[in-house]
């Protein structure tokens, strides 16, 4: 695939209006604008995507098991977080805006942890609400990725995948679900009025159901239990671990779109 066709203008496009609805979201890194120029710079001559695969290749462990990349503040993650933002701000409106605007509609109530509760709150179906709205956000981003995942995700998908060769396959799926979840989906979910999935800064309620979303699929990328930093959220570690052969296929899906089911 030649570069141009991974460039990372191809997919720039201005701020649409979001829905004039609701609001949502919970504290998260905003634009980093000197990377974004950067980023601009080396795509205006064809080596965007060039570059940061040299800079995934060198965070890359090179004998351990296991990896914080993606996950922990470095150069490789900085970049990707801005690339994805900027490369598939579309695909991540039009696939995840009507879950994050339902969620901050303040229809329902999704706080699960006992400090947070206000009086008069059911804890049960509470956690009912965000059990099912962790699941609809798993559903939507298989079928999102099914439908058209975006090419400089799966790009990097597959440059970890190739470098670390199959003899290394469970960590180069954990560093792709970390590049999945925490640079491309975290920051716009718990962010989205940064992010143009919605038009104002949602209210405490909103943040905290969407960040708790964002804490679940965090574990689901990490393998973690939700429960060992909130013990009364037990039943959301079942729904994770429902989900976590679905993630891997997505992972593998998006570094070998050949393979079936895609």
């Amino acid at each position: 695939m030649a570069i141009s066709e991974l460039s990372l203008s191809a997919e720039l496009q201005p701020s649409q209006p979001p829905p004039s609805s609701a609001s949502p979201s919970a504290p998260l890194v905003e634009p980093n604008p000197t990377l974004r120029a950067l980023l601009r710079l080396l795509d205006d001559a064809d080596m965007g995507a060039p570059f940061i695969k040299l800079c995934v290749s060198n965070e890359l462990p090179r004998a351990s098991s296991n990896s914080s990349l993606f996950r922990q503040p470095s150069l490789a993650r900085a970049l990707c977080v801005e690339a994805l933002a900027m490369s598939a701000s579309a695909f991540v409106r039009h696939s995840f805006t009507p879950l994050v605007v339902q969620l901050s509609s303040g229809d329902a109530d999704f706080e699960v942890n006992r400090r947070f509760l206000l009086e008069g709150d059911s804890l049960e179906a509470n956690m009912d609400n965000l059990c099912k709205a962790l699941q609809w956000f798993i559903d939507t981003t298989e079928h999102a990725l099914e439908q058209a995942a975006p090419p400089l995700l799966r790009t990097l998908a597959a440059h970890v995948f190739n470098l670390l060769g199959p003899q290394r396959r469970a960590l180069a799926t954990h560093i792709v679900a970390g590049l999945l979840f925490h640079c491309l989906l975290s920051p716009p979910i718990a962010a989205p009025h940064v992010h143009g999935l919605v038009r104002s800064e949602p209210d405490d309620r909103a943040q905290r159901a969407l960040k708790l979303v964002v804490e679940g699929l965090a574990c689901l990328a990490d393998t973690r239990p939700f429960s060992r930093d909130i013990p009364s959220s037990r039943a959301l570690d079942e729904v994770l671990d429902l989900n976590r052969g679905r993630v891997e296929e997505m992972v593998l899906r998006l570094a070998h779109p050949s393979l079936p089911g895609e």
